[in-house]
């Protein structure tokens, strides 16, 4: 790569003392060191408080957690109790319901319409076939009597 000179110029050493130039030079570079050095500090200074904020937020989002966990296991609790306690109250409502003077008349009249409607005319003669005493007896003889048998 060749660098062409414009027609009449003289290729010569620099006219500028080289102590001058150093002192400008210190000059325009303590401009950007100063620079550097307050940049720097507000570098640290940044970094210093984005480490307290982080700091301060972590222990915040833990106690929050944490009382957030003692609140819902005290909401847990409160919420047992009164499951609890509707069941208890439901079931002693229902057992009151249940054994109450009409609902006893109520069941009797179901019991009657069971046993005359759906079961028929001879529906009382076909409970007593199947519910008869006497059943457990016939059936005791009839196995002591096939236990016999086999004796022989």
């Amino acid at each position: 790569m060749s660098i062409s000179l414009s027609t009449g110029a003289i290729i010569a050493a620099p006219i500028n003392d080289p102590a001058t130039l150093s002192r400008a030079g210190a000059r325009v570079l303590a401009i950007p060191v100063s620079t550097l050095r307050l940049a720097g500090f507000c570098q640290r200074f940044l970094s210093s408080a984005l480490l307290s904020l982080l700091i301060q937020a972590s222990l915040w989002a833990s106690s929050l957690l944490g009382l957030g966990w003692s609140t819902s296991m005290q909401i847990r609790r409160a919420i047992n109790i009164i499951a609890y306690r509707s069941a208890r109250l439901s079931k002693q409502a229902t057992w009151e319901i249940w054994d109450s003077a009409r609902m006893r008349q109520l069941r009797k009249k179901i019991e009657f319409e069971f046993f005359t409607l759906i079961l028929g005319a001879g529906g009382n003669n076909l409970c007593l076939v199947i519910f008869w005493p006497g059943w457990g007896i016939l059936g005791l003889a009839a196995f002591m009597l096939s236990a016999g048998v086999r004796d022989e």
